[in-house]
């Protein structure tokens, strides 16, 4: 591989992980947002997805479940 390759692989890489923090941090801060509504029993994947503008599909490639 040349030097541009491996640097446009490690830019890629990087925007990625960027991308999926920033997901992360989203689906948390909306958690976050939701428990101060209501009980964390009582608070659906469906939910925080909707509030959050995310999938279901993009929540469950990063977490099993809400718990």
């Amino acid at each position: 591989m040349t030097d541009l390759m491996i640097c446009q692989s490690n830019m890629s890489s990087n925007m990625e992980d960027r991308r999926i923090q920033k997901t992360k941090q989203l689906l948390q801060s909306t958690l976050l947002h939701l428990l101060e509504e209501k009980t964390f029993e009582k608070i659906n994947v469906t939910e925080i997805c909707q509030k959050a503008g995310v999938s279901r599909i993009t929540f469950y490639t990063h977490y099993a479940d809400k718990y």
